[in-house]
């Protein structure tokens, strides 16, 4: 495959993981059928900035607080058999996720504007990490 259309399979699939993870019994299924690792591949080494931005998003929609250690045991179709290690999936996509951000920002930077409330310390980071492409997202569930 030419490099523009793996880009593309990369934003395709990291879209749509994007948009199911937007609900908890999604997110909990992405995770126990193995969605994690993929996620964080692409969040830490797709050449597209699109699909790094949009796996990081769905990791962060995934352990956002809304998957709570109860939905979790409660809405597996086969239980506990997969063995699935939440937390350890939780530390390993808040990681990329930072990793993510700091690709695009200075980490000292981003380090001052996380401390502060100044607007002109956020817009900063907040320029940095802009991806143009990204203005028309919009997940449909929200």
């Amino acid at each position: 495959m030419a490099q523009s259309e793996v880009e593309d399979v990369h934003e395709t699939a990291a879209g749509a993981l994007w948009n199911l993870a937007f609900y908890s019994s999604n997110a909990h299924r992405i995770v126990e059928e193995g969605g994690v690792p993929i996620l964080v591949h692409l969040c830490s080494s797709s050449g597209s900035k699109m699909a790094r931005f949009m796996s990081a998003l769905a990791l962060a929609y995934m352990f956002d607080g809304r998957m709570d250690e109860a939905a979790i045991v409660g809405t597996s179709s086969e239980g506990s058999s997969k063995g699935v290690n939440v937390e350890g999936a939780r530390r390993m996509a808040l990681k990329h996720i930072e990793t993510f951000v700091l690709t695009f920002s200075d980490p000292q930077v981003f380090s001052m504007a996380a401390a502060s409330s100044a607007p002109a310390a956020l817009s900063q980071v907040a320029e940095a990490v802009f991806i143009q492409e990204a203005g028309h997202l919009r997940c449909r569930w929200c």
